[in-house]
């Protein structure tokens, strides 16, 4: 969390305590309001009469009954018939009929009742959650000078992991040739990392991106400090091998069991590596007249950045 307060104040020196505070102390405030509103709206709701009430519903509905002041409209009996008489449907179906047909329409219409039923009961905390997300990119867009930046949910999704359950794509290439560590890394500073689009901005610049959690929110912190491409593009150093001996096949395939549950997201560095076995062996060797020099490239992407990349 040092090196984060470190890319976000590099003038200052603000620890991420500082940080944490500052939006702690704005996130109180802004549920301290909703705990009010929300408090105000339940005295006005309970003190409603039976005129009020039909006044909340509009649209005709009459009361079927009122018991404390809680009044149900037959719109709500409706759907709830609807969904048992179909929830029936489906389940003869399943036991009896075996209608595909009858077994789409069923559960389309259950999906349907189900999203009407919940879209009252996920709006407030998604609106507490989008307030919340709102109050922090402006503060990391006007403290943090752009250098923090929330994850949207698609990529935040795949970076809670834990030691049995890791976000990380995997790509094995073998080539023909000798596998020129130089070279290699060469080559991905040219034509990856320091590419630039039209406008002269990096186009692949999350590649220079590492992953933080301020408050449990995932979130990007651009311009890795220190960043270095040869801490990222290395020899394979497995257990029990030497850099730059020779591995077989089933060498290999022992250590990738070990290293997939090795997550991407630590020391502060960006989630990536490419992992070089300068001397590979396919599977039967020389031995079967296979002279020709090979090595293999082990690419190892932390999904939150993937999916970005590969669209570009």
């Amino acid at each position: 969390m040092d090196n984060t307060a470190q890319a976000c104040y590099p003038e200052n020196g603000v620890s991420m305590r500082s940080l944490d505070e500052r939006l702690y102390q704005s996130l109180s405030s802004l549920l301290k309001n909703v705990s009010d509103y929300l408090h105000s709206l339940e005295e006005n709701v309970t003190s409603l009469n039976n005129d009020g009430a039909e006044r909340l519903f509009p649209s005709g509905d009459s009361e079927v009954g009122i018991q404390d002041d809680i009044v149900v409209p037959e719109s709500i009996w409706l759907f709830l018939q609807i969904f048992t008489l179909t929830g029936i449907v489906w389940a003869l179906n399943r036991c009896i009929w075996r209608s595909s047909v009858i077994q789409q329409w069923t559960e389309a219409i259950l999906a349907w009742i189900l999203i009407f039923i919940s879209i009252p009961i996920l709006l407030p905390p998604m609106a507490i959650i989008l307030a919340i997300r709102t109050v922090m990119s402006l503060h990391f867009k006007f403290q943090c000078e752009g250098k923090i930046q929330l994850m949207n949910p698609f990529d935040a999704v795949w970076s809670f992991e834990n030691p049995n359950s890791t976000s990380t794509c995997v790509g094995l290439y073998v080539i023909k040739g000798d596998g020129d560590l130089i070279r290699i890394r060469n080559l991905l500073r040219t034509r990856v990392l320091e590419k630039e689009d039209e406008n002269g901005d990096r186009t692949y610049d999350r590649f220079r991106w590492s992953i933080v959690k301020i408050l449990g929110f995932m979130c990007w912190r651009k311009e890795t400090p220190n960043f270095n491409i040869n801490e990222h593009i290395r020899y394979f150093e497995g257990s029990g091998k030497v850099p730059g001996s020779e591995w077989t096949e089933e060498d290999l395939f022992q250590e990738l069991g070990h290293l997939h549950d090795v997550s991407l997201i630590r020391g502060g560095k960006s989630p990536w590596e490419i992992l070089i076995i300068p001397k590979f062996i396919l599977k039967g060797g020389k031995s079967k007249g296979n002279s020709e020099n090979h090595y293999a490239i082990l690419f190892r992407i932390h999904h939150s950045i993937a999916g970005t990349i590969l669209h570009k």
